[in-house]
């Protein structure tokens, strides 16, 4: 990607959002002739303007390898996979992206810092950190870069995909004490800060949120919200192209197993489509039945 479509792109988000560059500077801390610059299409953003501007702009779709910045591509790359690691709660798979993200890293940098400090700390779970220690620690690391919000307060603010990510390890650990009320009241604010600030990341975390909301709310015999909760999980997952090429791939497999003449795997498959689509159906129907 040219500098000059880059600067388009950024000018286009910045100017949905009704703001000045002036504004935007000093958001990301920079001088308003550098977003100025940036958008008329004079220069690229240096790597730590760029991390910025991802973190405001999240919907703002400029991977670092387009603005030929190898060093953007790479942290952006380390970033995302140990957020995907820290997710999985897989320890294994964590302390391996844990080792590239620290090759790549700026270690004065302080949500850098916030990364790689949750995801070592996620790991030292499976060695015997209590959830008390557990719950300390996520605040001292939140709070390298500010204060814990209020959980009223969540929902308006803009929070770094790191901050949103130890907010939620902040909130299981809750749950695994057993105070399911606090690990609720967290995670709906956590959700609706995800509709507020409507971007790629924050639709995606709507689905992993509303998962372990409908856990709480199984654990507290709130059947009802469990159903809302899976109803919204099955309608996005109905209406993603993710259930279209599940649907492609299965009838693809029925076919094969057809025709290598394999009626009990094509019969498993076929049953398994039919009883899917009935599921939905049903819980579809029960949604609107609701409404």
């Amino acid at each position: 990607m040219n500098k000059i479509i880059l600067g388009f792109q950024l000018a286009y988000h910045r100017k949905l959002r009704n703001w000045s560059q002036e504004h935007l500077a000093e958001i990301v801390e920079c001088a308003s002739c550098t977003i100025s610059r940036i958008e008329r299409g004079k220069q690229y953003p240096r790597v730590e303007l760029y991390e910025k501007l991802c973190n405001v702009f999240n919907d703002w779709v400029v991977d670092g390898a387009d603005v030929f910045m190898d060093d953007v591509s790479k942290l952006q790359t380390a970033k995302t996979d140990l957020l995907i690691a820290i997710h999985s709660g897989c320890h294994e798979k964590i302390e391996r992206v844990l080792n590239h993200f620290g090759a790549v890293m700026d270690s004065e940098n302080i949500e850098h810092q916030q990364y790689n400090l949750i995801a070592a700390l996620v790991c030292l779970r499976e060695k015997g950190v209590t959830i008390k220690e557990f719950k300390e620690k996520c605040v001292r690391i939140f709070e390298r870069r500010r204060r814990v919000p209020k959980v009223e307060d969540i929902p308006k603010l803009r929070l770094s995909r790191i901050e949103h990510m130890i907010l939620c390890q902040y909130a299981w650990a809750y749950f695994e004490e057993g105070y399911f009320n606090e690990a609720e009241a967290i995670l709906k604010a956590l959700l609706k800060n995800c509709f507020t600030f409507n971007n790629l990341f924050n639709r995606k975390r709507c689905i992993s949120l509303s998962t372990n909301i409908a856990k709480i709310s199984y654990c507290k015999k709130n059947f009802e919200a469990v159903h809302e909760c899976v109803g919204f999980l099955i309608y996005n997952f109905v209406n993603s192209n993710d259930a279209k090429n599940i649907r492609d791939c299965l009838e693809l497999l029925e076919k094969i197993y057809i025709e290598e003449g394999n009626e009990e795997a094509a019969e498993i498959v076929r049953s398994f489509r039919d009883s899917s689509a009935r599921m939905i159906n049903y819980l579809q129907y029960r949604m609107n039945a609701n409404k």
